[in-house]
């Protein structure tokens, strides 16, 4: 763990078999990760996250693997009260050319109590993922999540497709304002899904519903009948250009409908094949 330390720069390594957050840095300002392999057990190793940053500004991760056996790449900033209290938000962090193999997905939260600004994931090959992107939050974390990109992933083979959340904990009461997570500003751009189980699911709150998610060139292709959606509930969205799968609380693209899904609709990308795992 790295933190409350500036500059800080990590290249060229392996990090295997962490029964914990492998690379955990709070309070850091000025991080650089590169050419950095993380490789922990798949199965039955909950929390062995690849990286976490918690309350980080002014961050590149780039140029690496991820084959995990939670979140692959997560951003958090910091948990609840204290979280609110301290009130560093992790902003200013781009993640791009990586390749992520198992683990539960590309990940902000559920910690997000001091705000996550501007985080940008791009050119991104995930195989056997649990989940692609994903931003989940709670009521009584509090804190904004706005400014969020993905854009140039291709991911196969994903249980999950997309997960934007409030409700990461079910059944939660309503909270005071300053409790209740927000989230706004999400662009998924030029991402395609091939042999999904699931499109996607989109669950905000009552009384705080998540505002301007845009799917623009978001591509789902596979053999059979187009994967469903999950709930779509509380949540302001549209489609947009190339997108083949609207989710049914969205705005479709204009002109052309909701338009659906066949195995030969869209030319099929470069994929990334599921990881071999070294030993």
């Amino acid at each position: 763990m790295f933190s409350s330390v500036s500059h800080v720069t990590i290249e060229d390594v392996r990090f295997q078999n962490s029964p914990d957050w492998t690379l955990h840095f709070s309070s850091v300002k000025e991080l650089l990760i590169r050419r950095t392999h993380v490789v922990n057990p798949q199965r039955n190793a909950p929390n062995s996250d690849g990286i976490d940053l918690d309350c980080v500004q002014g961050a590149v991760i780039e140029d690496s693997l991820f084959d995990v056996g939670d979140d692959a790449l997560c951003v958090k900033s910091g948990i609840n009260f204290f979280g609110r209290q301290y009130g560093q938000p992790s902003r200013d962090i781009v993640f791009r050319n990586l390749t992520i193999g198992a683990g539960h997905g590309i990940s902000i939260g559920s910690e997000t109590s001091g705000d996550v600004y501007n985080v940008t994931f791009e050119n991104l090959r995930m195989g056997g993922t649990d989940r692609g992107p994903r931003i989940k939050s709670e009521r009584g974390r509090g804190g904004v999540v706005d400014g969020i990109v993905y854009r140039n992933i291709v991911a196969k083979d994903v249980a999950t497709a997309l997960s934007l959340t409030l409700a990461y904990q079910h059944g939660l009461p309503p909270t005071n304002v300053t409790a209740t997570p927000r989230l706004r500003n999400v662009l998924l751009q030029n991402v395609t899904f091939e042999n999904v189980t699931s499109a996607g699911e989109f669950i905000g709150l009552p009384e705080s519903p998540i505002v301007n998610v845009t799917l623009r060139d978001v591509r789902y292709i596979g053999h059979g009948a187009p994967p469903p959606f999950g709930k779509c509930e509380y949540v302001s969205g549209r489609c947009e250009g190339g997108t083949t799968l609207c989710p049914p609380c969205f705005k479709p693209p204009a002109g052309n409908g909701q338009p659906a899904i066949t195995a030969n609709a869209i030319p099929i990308p470069d994929v990334v094949e599921p990881l071999q795992r070294r030993q």
